[in-house]
C-alpha cells in the first residue's frame, strides 16, 4: 500500500494521517502485479516439479448443504411458526384491548352509568357507610405497640 502526495489528476481519498491514499498509483500496481505473477509462478514450478498434489476421482462431501438447503428450510418453517405465534397473540391482546377500552367507553363516557347525576342524600349515605366500616376496623383490630 502507497501512502504519499497525490499529484496525479486522479481523485484520491484523505487518509487519517492527512496523506492521500490511491489505490492506482504506479507503486501500488506494480506491488499488487508482482504479488500476482510470483503466485502464478509458484503453481507452475510445483506443477513441474511434481510437487502439486494431483487431481484424484473421489466424491465430494457437500458439507455446505446443511447450512445453504437445510438450515435455510428448518429456518423458514421455525421463522414462519414464530411470526404466526406472534400474530395470533398480537391479534389476542388487541381483541381483549378493545374490549377494554369499549367497556370504558361504555361506562366513563359522557352517555355512560358513571357520568349520571346522583342525588346528594345517596351520596351522603355512601360516605357514613364508609365512615362507618372504616371506624369499625379500626376499633376491632387495635394498635399493639
Amino acid at each position: 500500500m502507497s501512502c504519499q502526495k497525490n499529484h496525479d489528476s486522479q481523485p484520491a481519498e484523505k487518509g487519517r494521517n492527512g496523506l492521500d491514499f490511491n489505490p492506482y498509483d504506479m507503486s501500488h500496481v506494480l506491488a499488487q502485479t508482482q504479488l500476482l505473477f510470483f503466485a502464478i509462478l509458484a503453481f507452475v514450478w510445483l506443477n513441474l516439479r511434481g510437487l502439486y498434489p494431483p487431481e484424484i476421482r473421489a466424491v465430494n462431501v457437500d458439507a455446505e448443504w446443511f447450512y445453504r438447503k437445510f438450515l435455510k428450510k428448518i429456518a423458514r418453517v421455525g421463522f414462519g411458526w414464530l411470526w404466526q405465534t406472534d400474530r395470533n397473540i398480537r391479534d389476542n391482546f388487541m381483541d381483549r384491548f378493545n374490549g377494554v377500552l369499549a367497556y370504558l367507553d361504555k361506562n366513563h363516557s359522557p352517555g355512560g352509568k358513571i357520568a349520571r347525576t346522583r342525588p346528594t342524600g345517596s351520596m351522603v349515605m355512601w360516605v357514613a357507610v364508609l365512615l362507618a366500616v372504616y371506624l369499625w376496623l379500626l376499633l376491632s383490630f387495635p394498635h399493639q405497640t
